[in-house]
């Protein structure tokens, strides 16, 4: 998956990140997984997955879109 390959290219300082790692990276992706994500370290969602990623990035949900926003329809919640 793409954001396996982007911590393995920040730890190695290659790709996109070979000038270093501070580079401004929006995503799209299902509220769940980004809830995952950015969760706080007492929180139930807390897992390996927010402390990989927020070891390496400022991870932060900026916008929630309903899924109904998109052409067909999605079934789940959308953040960015």
């Amino acid at each position: 998956p793409l954001l396996i390959r982007w911590l393995k290219q920040v730890s190695t300082r290659s790709g996109p990140f070979s000038f270093g790692y501070r580079i401004p990276i929006t995503i799209c992706m299902q509220e769940a997984v980004a809830g995952r994500i950015v969760s706080d370290a007492l929180m139930d969602q807390r897992g390996r997955l927010s402390i990989i990623f927020q070891n390496w990035f400022d991870c932060r949900v900026k916008h929630v879109f309903s899924g109904r926003a998109f052409v067909p329809a999605a079934n789940v919640n959308v953040a960015v």
